[in-house]
Order: C-alpha cells, then structure tokens, then sequence
C-alpha cells in the first residue's frame, strides 16, 4: 500500500544475522500479543526475535481441552468472528501442532481480531460426532481456556515478563 512507510517493513537487525540454524518456534513467548520467534542455532546460543512491530489491532489466544484421551482437541476446528454485523470477520483455526525440526510452535491458538473488543468462537471438536460448542463475548486481550465438558470458557492468567537482551 502507498500509505505504508518504508521502515514499517524492516524486519530489523535480526533477520540480517548469518547462522547455521536447524529450528525455528513461533510463539507469543512475553505475551504482549505479537507473534515472536526463537531459531535454535548449531553450537551457538538460540537467536529470540521479538516482534517490536506497533501494530494497534486485538487478539485473542484460546487452548481447548475435553475429556478423554485426546485432552487437547487436536483436530479441533474452531470459527472466530468479531466486529459489528454486517462487518463481522470470520477466522478459521485448526487445532494442529505445528513445528520445524526437534521443535513446535505455540500450542495455544491466537487470533487477531483487528479492532474489536469481543469475539465469539464455534469449536467443532474432533471425533465421529462432530460436536460443536458456541462460546459468546470472550474478551479480547487474553488467554482463555475452552472445555468442551460444560461448554465453559475460562480466562487464564498471562504473566508479563521482560525478555533478556544480549548486549
């Protein structure tokens, strides 16, 4: 877009580092709401990239759970919408594990839900049946957890904490 600035697409110094590097892990590690990456480096200390991007827009994370083996609904399909009706926008997220090489990524689910304030989540939970489950008015801005025993969503506690720096 013409309206972008030019150093709003620097990736900054730390994509511009050369190393041997064989992992690669996606994840809100300071829970600030950007998505961060650590690369696990060959014989060298793991590279942290923290997105320090000024983005402005919402998100949610979510982490399901049910009873029974598979306590973590992978293979859950889960359906976001936000915004005002007749502007709602739909996401689409999968509950897989996602990762790279002796590695995974976040296993929470994070969505962003550009400037609105709530959103309400449909998951289709895995299994034969399909079962769906609709949980309404999550707050935009934290981590909840949705069971599918009960159909309760629980708000989780994100602690807040400083990434070191090398200097």
């Amino acid at each position: 877009s013409a309206d972008v600035d030019k150093a709003d697409l620097d990736a900054g110094p730390g994509m511009a580092v050369r190393r041997c590097s064989r992992q690669a892990a996606f994840a809100d590690f300071n829970n600030d709401g950007r998505v961060d990456i650590l690369v696990q480096n060959m014989n060298e200390a793991p590279t942290m990239l923290l997105n320090a991007s000024r983005g402005e827009g919402r998100w949610i994370k979510f982490s399901l759970r049910q009873p029974g083996g598979n306590r973590d609904a992978l293979g859950a399909v889960s359906d976001v919408r936000s915004g005002p009706a007749g502007q709602q926008r739909v996401r689409r997220v999968a509950n897989v594990r996602q990762r790279s090489f002796l590695g995974t990524n976040d296993p929470r689910m994070h969505v962003g839900l550009g400037s609105a304030g709530t959103c309400d989540v449909t998951v289709t939970w895995p299994g034969p049946e399909r079962a769906k489950s609709e949980y309404k008015g999550l707050e935009a801005g934290k981590h909840w957890l949705l069971q599918r025993e009960g159909e309760v969503a629980s708000p989780l506690e994100l602690p807040s904490f400083e990434v070191p720096t090398q200097d």
